[in-house]
């Protein structure tokens, strides 16, 4: 599981808590550049640090396939905040801290 919060006009558009495997994040990645959301938030464990790159990845390989603007993401979480390297390869904002 994996907490997603979904912005979109500057205010909180979606809170849901989600379970993705990796053959959904396809499906995730055309909701989110379909319906043009500004920002996706995600809270990263360990576990989820590679299904959070494939996510991000198909994102930005749907944005291109829609000629659409990506949205911004932003990872935080316990993984995040102990190794944030990790995340600043593929995040356009990393969050550390409480």
């Amino acid at each position: 599981m994996m907490l997603q919060a979904f912005f979109s006009k500057q205010k909180i558009q979606t809170i849901q808590w989600i379970s993705l495997k990796r053959k959904k994040s396809k499906k995730l990645a055309d909701f989110l550049v379909d319906n043009e959301f500004d920002m996706v938030g995600f809270s990263v464990r360990s576990v989820l640090l590679k299904l959070t790159e494939d996510i991000n990845e198909a994102i930005k390989e749907t944005s291109k396939r829609l000629k659409k603007k990506k949205p911004m993401i932003i990872l935080g979480g316990h993984h995040i905040t102990t190794n944030p390297e990790d995340g600043i390869n593929f995040a356009d904002v990393v969050i550390i801290g409480e």
